[in-house]
């Protein structure tokens, strides 16, 4: 068997093991290609909530086959102030792995460097937990499923799988039919082992004890000794709802980075979140063209009281003698995605911002948007005035030719695109016959031109905008004009002498 063969071969024993990591795979290819050492162990490791999972991967020559097996391997879980290790037959699955080091674990049984390797026999005689991961197979998310699941009362199941039509107004019956159509997508036979896994466990946890289970393990034998052992359920609750918890924590921080709210409410946030505070605020302060703005986010949690959602924040532009005249808006969130915090302050200083959008259908368009200021909701919100592209400005066209530097480069050009779209008063440099002028200029997408302002950001009429422009125009025309009558005039002189 060749290198490549012999490479195929293992990475995929090592995928299917659930070991998928790429820097791992790639660690493999190198010593198989190169062939040089007959012994050689290759390792990694990953973040399990706050834990740490270190495995070394052994490989030998075998002298049967003539070329490299995996004939073992070590996992060390990491945690707090101490750490549990042990070793493993090469057809021990990653997740059989972490279920013994975390069953040693809960016995307080810290076998550092222990030499014994843990076989399959081995497994089938101890109580382990099954470590089932959370995911999203066939567009279902399998965490959000079993917290619904868990808000439905199974042993008022009739014990089948069809609704009572006679009694449609049984509202806890009619969500049970919907979520049993939600767990026939999850476990069709075709699908990902992993959803299957998943599948099996949500029937154990939830149906166990009740008429709807008894009717499982008659239609289907095979899942009565997963109903008979619950061992199933122990550390999937533990386990990922700390991974959840962990990624709705890094999915709100990125939303707020990328939202531009930094990361200095990174901390509090985590306290909040640890502390399980059913809803709260988060309050800082801006300061955009010298003027302070500020911001209070709002939090709340869902539900299951287990993922957190940032779905709105207040912005406050303060005056700074009258605080009856202060400027507030409310802006919506949706899924980490919205207006950011500096496109916040260009909307209500009055100015446009350009956004890709969603419409009901979930199809993405484009529109500039500004406040309306004349029209307002019941609680004192100005609402949002779209432009879509169909409207027909273009900003782009709007500026060209009229003596605008910045225009003249693609990268400078495009700078200054990109920062009229984001709401900003952008500098611009107009080219005259008496020298350069220096504006400040913001799309105006209501009326499809452009405001102007000058360096003191005084608002000035546009229409200087168009004289610089306009008039050299008209002198370069003039000047071709006459260029063209005395070239004439010169023809006909010598066509004169000609004739």
């Amino acid at each position: 068997m060749g290198s490549d063969e012999k490479f195929m071969e293992l990475s995929t024993q090592l995928k299917k093991l659930g070991f998928n990591d790429s820097g791992l795979i790639n660690s493999l290819r190198d010593h198989i290609m190169k062939g040089e050492d007959p012994i050689f162990t290759i390792n990694y490791r990953e973040k399990i909530n706050e834990d740490e999972l270190r495995t070394w991967f052994d490989y030998e020559v075998g002298y049967e086959k003539n070329s490299f097996e995996l004939k073992r391997f070590n996992s060390m879980l990491s945690f707090a102030d101490d750490a549990v290790d042990r070793s493993f037959k090469p057809d021990i699955t990653r997740n059989e792995t972490l279920a013994v080091l975390y069953y040693e674990r809960e016995q307080d049984r810290y076998n550092m460097w222990n030499e014994c390797l843990v076989t399959r026999a081995e497994l089938n005689r101890l109580p382990l937990p099954a470590i089932i991961e959370h995911g999203h197979y066939h567009g279902i998310n399998t965490h959000e499923l079993d917290n619904q699941m868990s808000n439905v009362d199974w042993h008022r199941h009739p014990g089948n799988w069809f609704y009572d039509r006679d009694n449609p107004a049984d509202l806890q019956l009619k969500e049970m039919r919907r979520l049993e159509k939600q767990l026939d997508k999850l476990g069709v036979i075709d699908g990902p082992p992993q959803a299957v896994q998943v599948w099996e466990h949500l029937l154990v946890k939830h149906f166990s004890g009740t008429s709807i289970g008894d009717a499982l393990c008659e239609g289907a034998p095979y899942l009565a000794a997963s109903f008979a052992d619950r061992r199933s359920e122990i550390i999937i609750v533990h386990l990922n709802n700390k991974v959840m918890n962990t990624q709705n924590a890094e999915f709100l921080k990125k939303s707020l980075l990328n939202l531009g709210f930094g990361e200095s409410l990174n901390a509090e946030l985590d306290k909040k979140m640890e502390a399980k505070t059913p809803e709260f605020m988060l309050a800082l302060r801006h300061e955009f063209n010298q003027k302070n703005v500020d911001y209070v986010l709002h939090f709340k949690a869902g539900d299951n009281k287990e993922m957190y959602f940032f779905n709105r924040y207040d912005a406050t532009i303060p005056h700074k003698d009258d605080p009856a005249k202060n400027i507030n808006q409310t802006f919506y969130i949706n899924k980490g995605s919205g207006i950011t915090a500096k496109e916040a302050f260009n909307l209500m200083e009055g100015r446009a911002v350009h956004k890709t959008l969603t419409n009901l259908e979930s199809k993405k368009y484009q529109a500039w948007i500004t406040l309306d200021d004349q029209n307002l909701t019941e609680n004192g919100n100005k609402k949002l005035k779209h432009f879509h592209e169909n409207y027909g400005y273009d900003i782009e066209k709007v500026l060209a030719g009229k003596g605008i530097k910045e225009l003249e480069s693609n990268e400078a050009k495009n700078d200054l695109l990109r920062s009229l779209k984001k709401g900003n008063a952008q500098q611009i440099t107009v080219a005259s016959e008496s020298g350069n002028t220096k504006y400040f200029v913001a799309a105006n997408p209501q009326y499809k031109t452009v405001d102007l302002f000058d360096e003191h950001m005084k608002k000035i009429k546009r229409e200087v905008l168009l004289e610089p422009g306009a008039k050299k125009n008209e002198k370069l025309n003039n000047k071709a004009s006459v260029a063209e009558d005395a070239a004439g005039k010169k023809q006909s002189k010598k066509s004169k002498v000609h004739v």
